[in-house]
């Protein structure tokens, strides 16, 4: 989920990975092709924990189809030079027959037509009762259907609870239809706040990114677009006091500001120390603190406060997909949708890979096995989070939305313009981004 802009020339170099059927990365994959075999290229970006549970994967599928030898292509880096590489591909007349986009790059890649719509094939093979159909929103655009997710992510808030303990403060609940509210969170936040300088204990640390504060603005009723994707509401009431709310926060010293954030460990880091007592995370951090368990963090987690629309997070999705190109479409969407099924989910809910399972007859049966560093009452508010989650709407030049929206909260955090006006500057430019985005 990593969001960074740099990308130095080292990372852009691809490293390319044949799988076998006992995951060796080097050569050619099992031992020798036989003629009667097609060969498709399955390329994603990301560490080396999750690719060895790619392999694993992607070596049971090829057992179960001889036929398909899937070479397999692993680009280091981050979401933006990922999708550089793939566009450099895609203009070589090379791009990979299947792999893993980031939604974000969603309406960019289906609206040139460099990725197959998939609604058809995803009738005639996937049973949808197996699956939260809520998953799939954001692989949709102007009503296709275009990827398939790789797993789930939520946010959630975590807590310390040591911390929690120290002050007295019970607690939350774990049921996402009867949470804290804002205003209890920001009371929790205010008694989990002492010390100063660089000693200091925040009670909460405020990401004010609009892909980081949407579980915030969900929950009060509000979001950057209209419904239809042709506004932006960013000056409507319900983005404009949750805002508000989160400048509050740091501006009371509940959360660090822009300046105490540079001088300070990261926020994960913070939080290990038993330096800050609240934020919001996903459940990719999940393995970071079940090793730092044995170094004494004592942490949970629990649902978004409520707002006016109730607790809702949000749903951080990549997806895999078949490109547009591809010779072997058949055999790549044989190749993502196994990864989608039960026998695939097994390994990465054993690994504890990808966030949560697609497939939900697995995740029921593998439960017990999952997120054991949390108590089962912890693990349910991640297993229900996805009926409390929306996606986020993306559009062709969200990189663009995203850098205007930063300018003017870093502005809105320094107190050099008021929320209010702040919003409603960042309202006019965004639509006139979008009409870009629209044409």
């Amino acid at each position: 989920m990593n969001r960074c802009k740099t990308l130095t020339a080292a990372l852009l170099a691809v490293l390319a990975l044949s799988v076998t059927g006992c995951g060796n990365r080097s050569g050619s994959s099992g031992g020798g092709a036989s003629s009667a075999q097609t060969q498709i290229s399955f390329t994603v970006m990301c560490g080396e924990q999750e690719f060895n549970t790619w392999v694993k994967c992607v070596d049971l599928f090829m057992e179960k189809n001889p036929g398909i030898k899937v070479v397999m292509e692993n680009v280091p880096g981050d979401w933006e030079g990922y999708g550089q590489k793939l566009m450099t591909l895609i203009a070589a007349g090379t791009p990979p027959d299947t792999g893993r986009i980031g939604s974000l790059q969603m309406p960019q890649y289906s609206s040139m037509g460099q990725i197959d719509e998939l609604s058809a094939l995803v009738s005639r093979d996937i049973n949808m009762a197996d699956y939260d159909a809520n998953v799939f929103e954001q692989a949709r655009v102007n009503g296709g259907l275009y990827g398939l997710p790789v797993g789930i992510y939520t946010l959630v808030v975590c807590y310390n609870k040591t911390l929690f303990d120290e002050a007295g403060i019970p607690y939350p609940s774990a049921d996402w239809n009867n949470t804290w509210t804002l205003e209890e969170f920001k009371e929790i936040a205010r008694k989990l706040t002492k010390g100063e300088g660089p000693n200091k204990q925040y009670g909460f640390y405020a990401n004010l990114s609009p892909e980081r504060s949407n579980s915030f603005y969900y929950s009060e009723g509000g979001d950057v677009f209209s419904d239809d994707g042709t506004v932006c509401t960013f000056n409507q009431p319900p983005m404009v006091e949750t805002y508000r709310w989160l400048v509050d926060m740091i501006k009371e010293g509940y959360a660090p500001n822009m300046l105490q954030t540079t001088r300070a460990p990261p926020n994960d880091q913070l939080f290990m120390t038993n330096k800050l007592g609240m934020y919001l995370e996903g459940e990719w951090q999940i393995p970071v603190y079940a090793e730092a368990m044995a170094e004494g963090l004592r942490w949970g987690v629990a649902p978004i406060p409520r707002g006016k629309n109730g607790s809702v997070t949000v749903l951080f999705l990549d997806d895999y997909v078949v490109f547009s190109s591809s010779k072997y479409k058949e055999e790549a969407w044989k190749l993502i949708s196994f990864l989608i099924g039960p026998e695939a989910e097994e390994i990465i809910a054993l690994d504890q890979a990808f966030g949560m399972l697609m497939h939900l007859p697995t995740q029921e049966r593998l439960r017990d096995r999952m997120f054991t560093s949390l108590t089962n009452e912890e693990k349910g508010v991640l297993f229900n989070s996805p009926q409390h989650a929306k996606a986020m709407y993306f559009t062709n030049n969200w990189n663009e939305m995203l850098d205007a929206s930063m300018k003017v909260i870093d502005r809105l955090v320094l107190s050099q313009q008021t929320v209010e006006n702040g919003l409603t500057e960042l309202t006019a430019t965004l639509n006139d981004l979008n009409k870009v985005n629209l044409k």
